[in-house]
């Protein structure tokens, strides 16, 4: 008897990313019923805002966003928290310290070890108690000794593991941040995420993405342009060709910055651009468009509809169109990636020293 033709892991490790794209709008309106408990932040304390990976680009949103608010807040990497010095420079008496971590990861522990140096400590994730560092109870403990209260914040989904890319949590926590900052979202937010991820597919069924068969993905010369201070909200899109596409880090450009140093140096070699454009960001890219070589240069105008911040989400449904678009032409093992495994070193560090 002929056995069944097996799905090839490949094909099986993108269907996972496609269908968890798809719960995305499901998850935002969920947030959006019941996100009560995500009340802005009270107080005028500085705030510094911290996360890794996939959590790292809605910490940096969440700084952006209060600081457009005029609250002083600044984003720091996990690891300015294993050094002393750097957290001292913090000048954290006085401030409140925001752990992103939508699985409490090993490194966000190094912050979290920190905490009783702030003024209070928050932490947005998706596990419903913690562990380890921080007992149930809400109070942290390092090596026995009483520290202060965390507040817990969390958000959705509850689990999210199996593929080296997460999609849903970071569209979360960052629909959770900014509503920390004061953001009151628009209630039609999740239609908004689904059309916008329809469009781009249209977008990209139309003029499929040219690719050479042997080319490495990671070699992949893919850039985001941006115009004002969306280039802060971009970081999470970024990390997300990263990680699901094996592109390396893109950079991102700001439309008129393009024209003074980046395009002289694409000028005659392939490029893929993508304008993550706002309402009101059309006569830039206009321009931008006019100035690229159309032999060599591919531009993908994403043009949200709702103005900034919520403008983030429709280029996080754009963006997530491109990535499965880019995993049809060149597929990644999303599943079993090279690595897997052996960055214990580096990310399973808590900040404890050793005895």
């Amino acid at each position: 008897m002929t056995e069944a033709p097996r799905t090839p892991p490949l094909a099986t490790s993108v269907a996972r990313l496609r269908a968890r794209i798809a719960d995305i709008p499901g998850e935002l309106e969920r947030a959006i019923a019941t996100g009560a408990e995500m009340a802005p932040f009270d107080g005028a304390r500085p705030v510094v805002a911290t996360g890794a990976g996939g959590s790292e680009g809605p910490a940096r949103v969440l700084a952006a966003a209060l600081r457009a608010n005029g609250r002083p807040a600044r984003f720091e990497p996990l690891s300015a928290f294993a050094a002393e010095e750097d957290v001292l420079a913090m000048d954290p008496c006085g401030a409140e310290l925001v752990v992103v971590s939508q699985g409490l990861s090993p490194n966000a522990r190094i912050a979290l070890r920190c905490a009783h140096r702030f003024a209070r400590a928050t932490v947005l994730t998706s596990v419903s108690s913690l562990e380890g560092d921080a007992r149930d109870d809400g109070w942290a403990a390092d090596t026995g000794r009483p520290l202060m209260p965390l507040r817990l914040m969390r958000h959705g989904p509850t689990e999210e593991n199996g593929l080296l890319v997460r999609v849903v949590g970071p569209a979360a926590a960052t629909l959770a941040a900014l509503r920390l900052a004061g953001y009151a979202p628009p209630p039609d937010l999740a239609d908004h995420y689904r059309r916008s991820f329809d469009d781009a597919q249209a977008l990209l069924e139309a003029a499929p993405i040219a690719t050479e068969p042997h080319r490495d993905p990671s070699t992949q010369a893919l850039a985001f342009l941006t115009a004002g201070h969306h280039a802060r909200f971009a970081f999470g899109f970024r990390w997300k060709m990263l990680e699901a596409c094996g592109v390396v880090d893109p950079p991102v450009w700001d439309v008129l910055q393009f024209a003074h140093g980046p395009f002289q140096q694409i000028y005659e070699r392939p490029m893929l651009l993508c304008a993550l454009e706002r309402p009101g960001d059309a006569p830039l890219f206009d321009r931008l468009e006019a100035l690229l070589v159309r032999e060599r240069h591919r531009l993908l105008r994403f043009r949200a509809t709702l103005p900034s911040p919520w403008s983030f989400f429709e280029h996080d449904a754009h963006t997530n169109a491109l990535a499965l678009a880019l995993l049809e032409l060149r597929p990644v093992e999303l599943e079993r990636w090279p690595g897997q495994g052996a960055d214990g070193p580096l990310y399973e560090f808590t900040g404890e020293r050793e005895r």
